[in-house]
């Protein structure tokens, strides 16, 4: 248990709450632009350091994304397990329908990079620039979404 007083710590958790809830209204602020539904999302990796025939990877799938939240998690290679500790954080609107993230990673030894995003209502579309990591390479992720209805449960 700390030995700081009550109030201090208090002071520390209203502090931090404020700091989470001004990037949440950064985001909400963005969110004319979104329309939450099922996307289909079409990405395109570019590695510019792999042979001709391996370069340009692509992925195609099928997501319900419930918010504006989601828009930091539309970029497939962020959950390989490469990208293991590493999420798009600290979003800055642009304009209307842009915003431009962070990659942050828990490890020093992880990769570094950013990404933006623009959404309008029924697409979605951005790039993710990546940098470094253990091999020290450089790539990026480019997706466009569309929106193909509701989402449904289960």
């Amino acid at each position: 248990m700390s030995n700081a007083p009550r109030s201090v710590i208090v002071a520390a958790a209203l502090c931090t709450a404020q700091a989470l809830g001004a990037a949440a209204d950064r985001a909400a602020a963005f969110a004319g632009g979104f329309r939450p539904g099922a996307y289909r999302i079409d990405a395109h990796y570019g590695m510019p350091h792999l042979e001709q025939n391996l370069r340009h990877a692509r992925t195609t799938e099928r997501r319900c994304l419930h918010g504006v939240g989601d828009l930091a998690t539309v970029f497939p290679v962020l959950r390989d397990t490469s990208m293991q500790g590493c999420a798009l954080e600290r979003a800055e609107r642009i304009d209307a329908g842009t915003l431009h993230y962070t990659l942050v990673c828990r490890s020093s030894q992880a990769p570094t990079g950013s990404a933006v995003v623009h959404a309008e209502p029924g697409r979605i579309h951005g790039v993710l620039h990546v940098k470094g990591g253990a091999k020290n390479m450089t790539y990026s992720q480019r997706v466009e979404a569309a929106r193909h209805g509701d989402c449904t449960s289960g």
